[in-house]
């Protein structure tokens, strides 16, 4: 299904493989990936134009993996055949770990949330802003419990419409299959955003509402950040999780953690920060801090607290004073609470068929609180980079590129 699935003498038919892919995609299949080696075929001629191919593979449709959702393939060893067996574990356990509190955007859509959240933020006005946080996030996760699922109000409004177009048809009410068609719109609405909020992608605009292609996705991008083992230093594979977490922190621990040096640099020309700067000491006001909201990505994932930029646009107009007073605060003080400051660490594969902890690459979630801080403290400070940074370093200053003394570099090389 792709170019770099065959190595040899011969490149992939291109044609064939476009072809192959387009009747996978229209039979609704997808791939389910795979751990092991790269290919599954050889012609073993090892001495002579050796070629792999991944030849086998296992595909599923999206009602399959909503069965076994944490099913496995593996690739075995090629031994006698030329082929390597699969083995596909399939689990059809539905138990998952305890979720964090993540805010949905289609409860915007709800009658009842802005009373709701309002009333749970202002009835905590008296406790610091990071335990307003928890106690909206509790009363929400309460709030959001007494809802229908939206695929079973679907189902009721379909049979309901069923029900009334059975009837003869000076029987038939429709005035109410109008009502329930407009119901049935709207929760249809619901279900594209609750999507939409967890395929990731960047053109999936707000016209669009193919949920069954946004299921597809999900789950492809799930199996591909799902870890089903990792392998140790010793090159042992370990599939508990809590074996494998404690891999990632052993090896996260051991790269970051770094010993204090010390290098003899020039430091008599550095430029000294003094007051004059003045890039630390203005606070943004309101507007500025909205328009920072604005300039972020509205279906970006939250940090700990759960709650995304959706949220705060939203209810920007009863927790503005809230959040002016706490980034003010930290601008006065310098100190901002470590549950704030505090950020979700995920793994994200560089590359197919990761299995040791070098293969992810770590990326932090911070709070919307944490990323409008340091979106003002960077607008302040832009304009004085220039006196901190040399001319000859051409990277952090807007308008110099990196690559220019590379390029130097390279026409100096030629030059002699």
């Amino acid at each position: 299904m792709h170019i770099n699935e065959k190595c040899g003498p011969n490149p992939a038919n291109a044609a064939r493989i476009r072809n192959f892919c387009c009747l996978v995609k229209n039979c609704g299949f997808f791939d389910l990936g795979f751990s092991g080696p790269a290919y599954t075929w050889t012609n073993k001629r090892f001495t002579t134009n050796p070629t792999f191919q991944r030849l086998d593979r296992c595909l599923a449709n999206a009602e399959w993996c909503t069965i076994f959702p944490r099913s496995s393939v593996f690739h075995l060893p090629m031994i006698y055949s030329d082929h390597a067996p699969i083995l596909a574990m399939l689990d059809s356990s539905t138990h998952k770990p305890k979720k964090p509190f993540h805010f949905e955007n289609w409860w915007l859509m709800e009658d009842d949330f802005p009373p709701t959240a309002m009333q749970s933020w202002c009835s905590s006005n008296s406790k610091p802003f990071h335990k307003r946080t928890k106690i909206l996030a509790r009363d929400l996760k309460v709030w959001s419990k007494k809802k229908k699922p939206i695929n079973s109000q679907l189902a009721a409004i379909e049979n309901q419409l069923l029900d009334q177009q059975n009837l003869p048809l000076q029987q038939q009410n429709y005035s109410l299959q109008g009502l329930l068609h407009h119901n049935h719109q709207a929760l249809l609405t619901k279900d594209a955003e609750y999507h939409r909020q967890r395929v990731k992608k960047l053109w999936a605009t707000a016209g669009d509402r193919n949920t069954n292609f946004f299921q597809q996705a999900i789950m492809k991008r799930a199996r591909k950040n799902k870890i089903n083992f990792i392998q140790d230093q010793h090159g042992n594979s370990i599939a508990t999780p809590d074996d494998i977490a404690d891999i990632f922190i052993a090896y996260f621990q051991n790269l970051f953690a770094t010993q204090l040096t010390h290098t003899a640099m020039e430091t008599n020309t550095h430029h000294q920060v003094t007051i004059e700067d003045d890039f630390s000491t203005s606070t943004p006001d309101e507007q500025e801090i909205l328009g920072l909201i604005k300039e972020m990505k509205r279906d970006a994932s939250p940090g700990p607290d759960g709650l995304n930029v959706a949220f705060y646009r939203v209810a920007w107009p009863w927790i503005k004073d809230d959040v002016t007073a706490l980034i003010k605060d930290f601008y006065n003080t310098g100190n901002l609470h470590h549950e704030l400051n505090s950020t979700c660490i995920v793994l994200i594969p560089k590359k197919t068929n990761s299995v040791v902890p070098r293969d992810f690459r770590p990326i932090s979630l911070c709070n919307v609180i944490y990323k409008i801080i340091a979106k003002s403290l960077a607008q302040r400070i832009k304009d004085h980079l220039p006196d901190y940074i040399h001319a000859s370093q051409n990277a952090f200053i807007k308008g110099r590129r990196i690559t220019s003394n590379i390029i130097l570099a390279q026409e100096i090389f030629h030059s002699f």
